[in-house]
């Protein structure tokens, strides 16, 4: 039997092209930096968005394995549009420590 503290939980969180507040509804995707099955953190940028004079870093927000990325270099992308998954790994915190 596995003992609760080894038991691991997956899910999934999907990379969306987030609303950059300005007068663009779109953004170029510029850099590509991760590939799939890269291990991130939440501090790591995926990619590098342009959209008119602002370049913008797009983080992982979680830590775990990218599973699939979308879009490749010079791509068009839309708000709201699914740019790369990422499956977040961690442990189960179910049992308190001594």
């Amino acid at each position: 039997m596995t003992p609760p503290y080894a038991q691991t939980t997956d899910s999934y969180l999907p990379i969306v092209m987030p609303d950059l507040g300005l007068t663009d509804s779109t953004a170029t995707v510029s850099v590509v930096l991760r590939e799939p099955e890269d291990l991130v953190s939440s501090t790591d940028a995926i990619f590098h968005l342009v959209s008119g004079p602002v370049c913008v870093e797009l983080g992982a927000q979680t830590t775990g394995i990218v599973t699939n990325v979308l879009v490749e270099e010079g791509d068009e992308v839309a708000v709201g549009e699914l740019l790369a998954d990422v499956t977040e790994t961690g442990f189960s915190s179910s049992v308190e420590p001594f």
